[in-house]
């Protein structure tokens, strides 16, 4: 019992240590922030990229990664994956899969619609050119979904980027590279 229980805490502090469940990122926080290049409107740091435009009451977002396999953008949560509103999707034959998914542990997530909520992402378009995934969706600023995170703007928001291996087009495989952010989404003048 008592090694299961210094086994189950040397898990947890590596867990942490890693940024989430596991990051490419050496686990200091501030660290985090300083390696980063961030604008009003996008983040690009070790070739990944997430853009986001405000239209009226919808959010586009367009995510890139050197992957062939998924892309994911959480919003929220708490600790990992835990509480957060995960879009997840990845192409495949030249065709976009997104799913709206919640996390619903620490380092798992289930779709919104299997835990009773709503699908409130939309795939605008994708592509998987050498070696390199791109995909673009909207969502609501708020959808109504108690599994999703609100998104107002001029408030901050942590913001998850995750991609998974090579050749992974699932919704459920483990990543290979993950971020934590915060953004603030600012109305463009």
């Amino acid at each position: 019992m008592v090694v299961r229980m210094v086994f189950s805490s040397l898990v947890l502090v590596l867990l942490a240590s890693m940024n989430g469940c596991g990051g490419s990122g050496d686990g200091d926080p501030s660290a985090e922030m300083d390696r980063e290049e961030s604008s009003a409107q996008g983040i690009s740091e070790e070739g990944v990229t997430l853009e986001w435009e405000l239209a009226g009451d919808e959010v586009k977002f367009s995510v890139s990664a050197p992957t062939t396999g998924w892309l994911a953008v959480g919003f929220g949560g708490e600790s990992a994956m835990l509480e957060a509103d995960i879009v997840i999707g990845y192409v495949e034959h030249g065709e976009v899969f997104i799913s709206d998914q919640w996390g619903d542990g620490y380092t798992s997530h289930s779709s919104d619609v299997t835990l009773g909520g709503t699908s409130d992402a939309v795939a605008l378009g994708g592509s998987e050119e050498d070696g390199r995934t791109s995909i673009s969706f909207i969502r609501p600023i708020s959808t109504g979904d108690a599994l999703d995170h609100q998104l107002g703007t001029g408030d901050p928001h942590r913001v998850i980027i995750a991609y998974g291996q090579e050749g992974a087009d699932d919704f459920a495989g483990r990543h290979r590279w993950v971020e934590t952010y915060e953004i603030v989404l600012v109305p463009e003048n």
